[in-house]
């Protein structure tokens, strides 16, 4: 990859315009990872946005580690581990009913 753009905000699913024919043209590897498609919001935690925090847990696992210093670890690959790390939107829907309770 060549171009790797990490956008963890709202309205960022088309940061780099990677569908738009002739921007990227002349083989240029590009990789956009975001935090939510154009039409939503990212989460924040308190503490960074949803998808920066579950990156960096990721990035963080013993695993990964060891793969990234061999050189073994692709871009699908760790975007696969960040998404089966994110909270699932029922836990999400579940907190908020929990507050509403209070």
């Amino acid at each position: 990859v060549r171009v790797l753009m990490l956008a963890d905000a709202c309205h960022s699913g088309n940061v780099l315009d990677c569908d738009t024919p002739g921007i990227w043209s002349g083989g240029r590897k590009v990789v956009a990872l975001s935090g939510c498609q154009d039409d939503q919001c990212s989460d924040d935690t308190g503490d960074g946005g949803a998808m920066t925090n579950v990156l960096l847990q990721v990035l963080g696992r013993r695993k990964i580690k060891k793969m990234r210093k061999k050189r073994m670890a692709s871009i699908q690959y760790v975007f696969n581990r960040m998404v089966e790390a994110m909270p699932d939107e029922e836990d999400d829907e579940d907190e908020d009913e929990d507050e509403d309770e209070s």
